[in-house]
């Protein structure tokens, strides 16, 4: 194979990876927004739907690993071409776990006992955390497709305030399944539901940093 059809071979096998990468932008936004409208009462967050975001993700996972590992095994990328399979290798991991919580989350909120408020209604710092880890998912997204490292550089920040309503919300629970406000494996679910929001901006952290390496070749601190 010549020199120029190598490097055509190339730019078709990156472009079916960044297609499959898109793909996989998608539908974690959607599970994600599935998760959140379980979460606030509204119809579109049936667990069999998030549940088949969540397969789809897990599947557009596995055909992303096998083509990062073709691209290396046939093609030895360099420069910025290996960043772009190495980082995608690991996106394509953060995103299937935003399935897999998004899954989790709805799981949670089929579980409360019938006739139980909607979590945002009860709890409305868990909208407000539910709105940040929705927009830092955005953000890291559309910071993926244009390239653009500038726009995940102080994602850090906005995860702070993430753990910090974390945090709270944990403690407001505790007390009120104590005083006995709140039953108890109610309580419990909604404990599980705000450490999966918490553990789904760590993965949107994640792939800031991602990001911040393909475009600049540097690791952020």
């Amino acid at each position: 194979m010549t020199p120029p059809e190598q490097r055509r071979d190339l730019a078709e096998s990156l472009e079916r990876l960044a297609e499959s990468m898109g793909s996989m932008f998608e539908l974690s936004h959607l599970a994600l927004e599935g998760a959140l409208r379980a979460l606030a009462g509204e119809n579109g967050g049936s667990a069999e739907a998030v549940l088949t975001l969540d397969r789809e993700l897990y599947g557009l996972k596995a055909q992303v690993v096998m083509g990062c590992v073709e691209l290396l095994a046939l093609q030895a990328p360099v420069a910025r071409d290996l960043r772009v399979v190495t980082g995608d290798l690991e996106i394509a991991s953060d995103l299937d776990r935003v399935g897999r919580y998004s899954k989790d989350i709805v799981e949670a909120v089929h579980a409360l006992p019938a006739g139980e408020p909607n979590a945002f209604s009860a709890l409305p710092a868990l909208r407000e955390m539910g709105t940040l880890t929705e927009r830092m998912l955005t953000t890291v997204s559309e910071a993926y497709l244009h390239g653009d490292a500038e726009a995940v550089r102080h994602i850090e920040e906005a995860d702070n305030s993430v753990d910090a309503l974390h945090e709270q919300i944990f403690h407001e629970l505790v007390a009120r399944i104590s005083d006995k406000r709140l039953a108890a494996g109610t309580g419990a679910s909604l404990i599980l539901v705000n450490r999966y929001l918490e553990r789904l901006a760590d993965h949107a952290v994640n792939i800031g940093g991602h990001v911040e390496y393909m475009v600049t070749g540097v690791r952020p601190r």
